[in-house]
């Protein structure tokens, strides 16, 4: 079925629902029906085409409609967090308020109530400004997540991915006796009248009935049947007409308490009164999502009555699909006006992100003389309340300057931010990230203190700019969020993924991050912040030895003024970008191995038939004929081989690809996330460490085959004479202890900044020693795994002789040993029977002069078997 065919039958669905409810008509919330038929052939005809909504949709007049439809947009309009969402706009049309308590939204014909909007009043001749961001609620800067003690009586947390800060508080009631409390703190700001709304989900088959108590003042809460997302249930107070409460500054005391049913309780917001949605300060957000390529939105009433319904074609980037004029015009793709208010445009800034010296001075110029530019430099929106921009400003330290243009009466404008480092940039690079407080360390939504927070709903919009040695910046607006499962508790540092997105200014990433980028720009990156030195030297290696694996660099990871300490920026191996570079192109099916689905690309239909094949059935072994239609069996046995060497048990952190180009052996490995790397010893007896996880599985039963063993101690040979040697990794070992030694003090307070367990802190010089307890672990390591590793394979081969081979270079330039660039002299152990292969290391070789043994061959390359001990001398033909 095709989108029109889609979008036709939905259409027609909202027709059909609008027959079958007309007895429903005008109950309770204030329709009138025109004189005039239900023009059913009109609405079929018209079903499915855009601007399907109409002056009189179906039979009847509603006050309020759909008046506007945008997708997200980084110009604006934008959340009060300064991101940008898909939006609906609605419009009361009357010369009465609309009170629109139990109206929804929904996107599916089948699903009329798919989501309720919250208990608000719509004043006339005004417009409602709803995010279609799938997050379901209510939104402001006021309000609270945790409960004062942890958790209540009788109250469980619960990690739930769908929750914006990624867990909730979950209790069903035992009976009317025994009360489920949560008890809170809630602080106002400011004296005066405010909403107040309990953002939870019932569960369970009988209604969820809730009592919360304010400053012992107790109200209860409608009662709620079984939802699918998280309810925005408003506490009517009883101190306006309106349900709002009179509330004085300061902490108040307020507790929840479960009377009936069962729910999972999000938080506790606040919103003022006086202030509307969608300006700026406080959202309301819907529990459905916009599709790009267009589709059907309905309003219906509280009793299910189709109210209005558009069906909104692809929009292109700036336009929005709204009525001209407001009320009763028909629907026009045409510039966004929320509110009935052309957009503000984002202001210039004189200078760009980068390095500038003590005193520089920028200027700030708005888009349009009516506007009114504030500015902050902590992180924080640029509000009313901001300084204003009146002349230029003076940078004299490091900081970031974010400046949003204003007007009355109109939505705020998108805001820009813009870093500037002063001094010299660090001698590796330094990643800024600017956001706001309450996105970092707040309780309610901070990446921080929500360690546990997934995908979009874990996102935060931040600026995020890259200060490299050379003084070169590259910038761009992301968004940030935790990254990974038992880190995200585990360990001190945590680990963070930033995100590259239309809706946050741009797709990709400005620059070339990695040496050897190619044309390719990255979408996304991985903040790891452990391991700096056991995980990054294993990647290398992993590289080396032929495994896909994602490439890094070591920098200075900082959040607003919070020093988080040194990290490994890697590659994210779920971006385009790097499988581009990897495979050189992307028609690719890419399953991850925890989960065995496929991620953002492919599919699992062939992984199934092949891969999950040999796993669901443990009797049956796999040949090697076999196992060569899906890989290279010498390359599993090198990726094989290189965990075995790192002492690596393999935590399962890793993908197979299925290559499309290729028809022989189209699967490959990449590996990334390396656990608990350079632990395992083999020990005297040279015992391999078993390997985990599906790919382990595969090893096993594969080395069951009798041609199996051979081809991996071949493997192993290779690697071990080659990429493997200890001496350079030994350096490089060093070098990277070094890099965090240099910046020792800024590792030390990012673990101060995230360590919020315990106020016991490593000193400066005890975590030095951690470092250069790690050099020597990892030293002993190379120096002692070689050989034990030569041990374990001579047990796996106990019929063929190791000999060893010399090879002493004499103007011959730098050759090429077994396919591996190597420098000589080259000493290397071969077993008996396995290949020796010499050539020049170049594109076109010359020819070399061989001596061994008391013999010499002029020739190109040097092609024989290893059957005694051999020392080889190679110098250039004359």
């Amino acid at each position: 079925m095709d989108g029109r065919t889609a979008r036709k039958l939905l259409g027609v669905g909202f027709c059909l629902l609008a027959l079958a409810t007309a007895a429903w008509w005008g109950r309770g919330i204030g329709l009138s029906a025109p004189e005039q038929k239900l023009d059913f052939r009109t609405m079929m005809r018209r079903a499915g085409k855009p601007g399907l909504s109409r002056t009189r949709p179906a039979a009847l007049w509603s006050p309020v409609v759909i008046h506007q439809i945008g997708l997200a947009d980084p110009r604006g309009p934008v959340k009060s967090d300064g991101s940008a969402a898909d939006w609906i706009e609605l419009y009361n049309r009357s010369s009465a308020p609309v009170p629109l308590r139990g109206f929804t939204l929904t996107d599916a014909a089948n699903r009329p109530a798919k989501w309720r909007l919250p208990d608000v009043v719509l004043p006339p001749r005004e417009f409602l400004l709803i995010w279609a961001d799938g997050l379901a609620g209510v939104s402001s800067p006021w309000g609270v997540k945790n409960p004062v003690a942890g958790v209540g009586d009788g109250w469980d947390v619960k990690l739930e991915p769908a929750a914006p800060a990624g867990y909730v508080f979950h209790a069903a009631a035992a009976d009317e006796r025994t009360a489920r409390r949560l008890a809170y703190r809630l602080r106002v700001p400011e004296s005066g009248l405010y909403d107040l709304w309990v953002a939870h989900r019932p569960e369970g088959p009988g209604p969820c009935l809730l009592e919360v108590q304010v400053d012992g003042r107790a109200v209860d809460c409608p009662a709620e049947k079984r939802a699918r997302h998280f309810l925005a249930t408003r506490v009517r107070g009883p101190d306006s007409a309106e349900g709002s409460w009179q509330l004085k500054a300061g902490r108040h005391h307020v507790d929840v308490i479960l009377r009936a049913g069962a729910t999972s309780v999000d938080r506790l917001v606040l919103t003022r009164r006086e202030l509307p949605f969608g300006g700026g300060t406080q959202d309301i957000h819907a529990g459905l999502k916009l599709k790009k390529t267009g589709e059907t939105i309905g309003l219906h009433s509280p009793h299910g009555v189709p109210l209005d319904y558009v069906t909104f074609p692809p929009l292109e980037a700036g336009r929005a699909y709204r009525r001209i004029p407001a009320g009763d015009g028909a629907f026009q793709a045409a510039a966004p006006e929320p509110g009935g208010k052309a957009l503000l445009g984002p202001p210039a800034f004189s200078l760009p992100d980068g390095v500038v010296s003590s005193g520089a001075v920028i200027t700030v110029t708005a888009a349009d003389p009516r506007d009114v530019l504030r500015y902050t430099t902590d992180g924080t929106m640029p509000t009313e309340a901001s300084p204003q921009v009146e002349d230029a400003l003076e940078i004299r330290e490091t900081q970031a300057v974010t400046v949003r243009a204003f007007r009355e009466q109109t939505h705020p404008g998108a805001a820009v931010t813009r870093f500037y480092y002063v001094g010299t940039p660090p001698d590796i690079p330094l990643l800024w990230c600017t956001l706001r407080p309450a996105d970092f360390t707040g309780t309610q939504s901070g990446i921080r203190s929500n360690p546990h927070a997934r995908g979009p709903a874990g996102e935060r919009r931040a600026h995020a700019c890259l200060i490299l040695p050379d003084g070169t910046a590259q910038a761009a607006d992301v968004g940030i969020r935790p990254q990974g499962r038992s880190t995200r508790s585990a360990h001190v540092k945590k680990s963070f993924r930033l995100s590259c997105r239309a809706r946050y200014g741009s797709a990709e990433w400005p620059g070339r991050v990695f040496e050897g980028d190619g044309s390719s720009r990255h979408t996304s990156f991985v903040l790891m912040g452990r391991s700096l030195v056991k995980h990054a030297l294993g990647l290398d290696i992993l590289r080396a030895a032929g495994t896909i694996s994602p490439r890094f660099r070591h920098v200075l990871f900082q959040i607003n003024e919070t020093p988080m300490g040194v990290y490994l920026m890697l590659e994210d191996p779920q971006d385009p970008a790097f499988l581009q570079q990897a495979f050189g192109h992307l028609d690719l099916d890419v399953i991850k191995e925890k989960t065995t689905k496929p991620l953002k690309r492919g599919g699992v239909e062939v992984f199934g038939k092949t891969w999950l094949s040999l796993l669901r059935d443990p009797e049956r072994t796999p040949t090697l004929s076999e196992f060569a239609r899906l890989m290279d069996p010498v390359a599993f046995m090198r990726w094989a081989a290189t965990v075995h060497f790192l002492g690596l048990t393999d935590n399962r952190q890793g993908y197979f690809v299925r290559d499309h180009h290729r028809e022989e052996g189209p699967w490959a490995f990449m590996s990334w996330d390396l656990d608990d790397s350079f632990e395992y010893r083999m020990g005297a007896k040279g015992r391999l460490p078993p390997i985990q996880g599906s790919r382990g599985e595969v090893f096993t039963a594969l080395m069951k085959d009798a041609g199996a063993p051979r081809i991996y101690v071949e493997s192993a040979q290779v690697l071990l004479n080659h990429p493997l040697k200890p001496d350079a990794w030994i350096r490089l070992a060093d070098r990277y202890v070094d890099i965090v030694r240099r910046h020792m003090d800024f590792e030390y307070q990012g673990h101060r900044a995230q360590e919020t367990r315990t106020a016991k802190y490593m000193d400066v010089v005890r975590m030095a020693e951690v470092f250069e307890q790690a050099r020597r672990d990892v030293t002993s390591f190379l120096r002692s795994q070689p050989a034990m590793f030569w041990r374990a394979l001579q047990r796996m081969a106990p019929d063929r002789p190791l000999h060893r081979v010399t090879v002493r270079g004499e103007g011959a330039g730098r050759l090429r040993i077994d396919g591996w660039p190597d420098e000589t002299p080259y000493e290397g152990f071969y077993f008996e029977g396995t290949p020796l292969c010499i050539e020049q290391d170049s594109t076109s070789p010359a020819f070399l002069v061989f001596r061994a043994n008391g013999r010499e061959q002029k020739a190109v390359s040097y092609k024989a078997a290893v059957t005694a001990p051999l020392e080889m001398v190679v110098r250039a033909a004359e």
